[in-house]
């Protein structure tokens, strides 16, 4: 980082005094400053569940406890691809780095960490976590999981960076650590007040409250973890807290709560479908409970999975876990003075919304839905979670002309959740979908006519046309494009540089550029194939798709295979739209001269 500082007097009017202004400019040296480091070896082995066993402590504002890593090695492991630079930082031992492990993490302290024994496996008579884990039910995994987690371990060194915790054996040579082989790790750790993935702070009835805020780094300051699009685990959650406090979490269904010693409850959560660690999310807090919708699911096995006909998966490969019911059950948390307001905007607009959106694009991807509304400093309007959103207080204005607001989020299901970007800097690929289907979902929900209808989408164009233009004058030309990785070897580089491209930059956080483009982009296909056939083609993108990582050349290419005639007419325009920044191709392409 480069700073300049600067004097600068200025001359006083008679009888005044100096003014002197000292003004500092601060520039990176290089990218990295901008972008964000992703420092796991996932080339030798991966996470493929983790245990969250943590205490809540809101005076000190800080959990503690420990997580507990299952790895697996890694597809061909024992070699990096030719030219491959090592993407994670090296240890300070003297062992080769088959005998560490690197995870992300920032801003969390370590006290140990072991390395746990393995029972035996009856097949193949040696510590295996796949044989115990194959062919059985999802409880069985659960308590196979947590019997592991609770074993006597050796202890491993360990070294913590800015960005990274990097664990390694000691014993030379090392006896049983090798991260080719699958093995288990448990580490015993606290979170720290500065860390960013979590806000502390009081609610609006003056309640103190924590919860996972969606920063740049994802979730390092809570747990380590691999933090990449492509690392997919499942996982366990054991949270304690105070009798008064209420804990939300991402997970399959809602938890089971269990008394604890000395006036606290711990929350048990868990996950059996395949997500990176960047979709947990958590909240503890004091808030009042709302039911707005209830559901026969509830009377029938929670843990009874259901395969609908589009997908060809079995029930043990595919680890989507649809609903059958059109509304999900769900219930809304908030602080007790805003309650009243919650149900008079939430109680009609939400069944009608989670209904509209099962109309459109089929079963909802998970089984139930919380909706928090999170304190005023809030940063934005809403975040999606798999089964838990957050709300700002904001889209309560009292006539849910806001609630399209909800109907983004609860998009993010499909586009952002259950089908997920290969590559975080294409944001279009979610935020732009959503974006797109607030606009087809929000009039049918509050009952508007079809011209009604046809006048408000219109209406909206011509308002997120206005915000486009506006940002795309005041915003770096390199944050303007929709697909920098345009190119596999382009997008490889994202891995092997180890960072995200400007995954840390400030100005990111209030731009709306890639929701804004992606949406427009999405209108223009509507308008191309008529809206109601791409409303068809949505519904088969995300059936085609679903647990799975996406790119926009996936995107397009089905979408190219069910609409033949748009190839030949835009593939090169399209290049263009997504891999610069020009203005004149937007107006262009979406013939946006009929506004002016």
């Amino acid at each position: 980082m480069k700073c300049n500082a600067f004097i600068e007097k200025s001359k006083p009017a008679k009888g005044g005094t100096f003014h002197i202004k000292l003004r500092i400019n601060m520039e990176a040296d290089d990218q990295e400053i901008m972008d964000l480091p992703m420092m796991s070896n996932r080339d030798i082995s991966l996470v493929t569940h983790y245990i969250i066993d943590l205490s809540c402590d809101m005076k000190s504002k800080s959990f503690t406890g420990s997580i507990t890593l299952f790895m697996q090695p890694a597809p061909k492991s024992t070699s990096l691809p030719s030219g491959r630079k090592t993407p994670y930082v090296i240890c300070s031992s003297n062992f080769s780095n088959q005998n560490e492990t690197s995870q992300d993490a920032c801003n969390i302290h370590v006290s140990q960490v072991k390395l746990l024994e393995l029972p035996n496996c009856d097949k193949c008579t040696k510590p295996c976590l796949k044989c115990r884990t194959a062919n059985v039910t999802q409880l069985e995994k659960e308590k196979f999981f947590r019997f592991c987690s609770s074993q006597p371990g050796q202890n491993l060194r360990f070294s913590t960076t800015k960005w990274s915790l990097n664990i390694w054996d000691e014993r030379q040579p090392p006896e049983r650590f090798d991260a080719r082989l699958p093995f288990v790790v448990r580490i015993e750790y606290s979170t720290l007040p500065e860390g960013k993935s979590l806000k502390w702070v009081a609610d609006q009835d003056g309640n103190m409250t924590v919860f996972t805020r969606g920063d740049f780094i994802n979730n390092r300051s809570l747990f380590p973890s691999q933090d990449h699009p492509e690392t997919l685990s499942t996982w366990q959650a054991y949270i304690t807290v105070t009798v008064s406090d209420v804990v939300l979490m991402t997970g399959d269904q809602e938890a089971v709560v269990t008394q604890q010693e000395n006036g606290f409850v711990q929350f048990y959560y868990q996950s059996s479908m395949l997500m990176p660690s960047s979709t947990v999310a958590i909240a503890v807090g004091q808030w009042q409970i709302l039911t707005i919708c209830e559901s026969e699911s509830l009377v029938n096995d929670k843990r009874e999975k259901w395969v609908p006909d589009f997908c060809s998966s079995s029930h043990h490969s595919c680890s989507v876990n649809f609903s059958q019911h059109p509304i999900l059950p769900c219930r809304v948390f908030a602080p007790k003075s805003l309650l009243a307001q919650v149900e008079a905007e939430f109680q009609h607009y939400l069944p009608k919304c989670l209904a509209e959106m099962h109309n459109v694009f089929g079963p909802h991807p998970f089984c139930r839905l919380d909706i928090l509304l999170v304190p005023s400093c809030f940063e934005s309007l809403g975040m999606a979670n798999p089964c838990l959103i957050f709300l700002s207080e904001s889209i309560l204005v009292g006539n849910c002309s806001f609630c399209c607001r909800l109907s983004h989020e609860i998009s993010h299901s499909w586009f952002g959740l259950v089908l997920g970007p290969k590559d975080w800097t294409e944001e279009w690929m979610t935020e732009g979908f959503a974006s797109f289907v607030e606009d087809l979902v929000h009039p049918k929900v509050i009952g508007m006519n079809e011209k009604e209808a046809e006048d408000w989408f219109e209406l909206r164009a011509l308002i997120k046309y206005r915000v486009l233009t506006a940002e795309l004058s005041h915003t770096n030309d390199e944050l303007q494009i929709m697909r920098i990785n345009e190119s596999d070897a382009v997008a490889n580089k994202t891995e092997e540089n180890g960072s995200v491209k400007n995954g840390l930059n400030p100005d990111k956080k209030c731009l709306q550029v890639h929701y804004l483009k992606g949406y427009f982009l999405l209108r223009f296909f509507s308008q191309k194939v008529g809206l109601p056939h791409f409303k068809i083609f949505l519904r088969k993108y995300v059936h085609h798709f679903h647990g799975q990582l996406v790119s926009s050349q996936d995107f397009l290419q089905l979408l190219f295979k069910e609409f033949p005639k748009l190839r030949f007419l835009l593939l090169s325009t399209l290049s263009s739209l997504l891999n610069t920044h020009s203005l004149f191709l937007v107006c262009l392409l979406f013939h946006f001269e009929l506004f002016f």
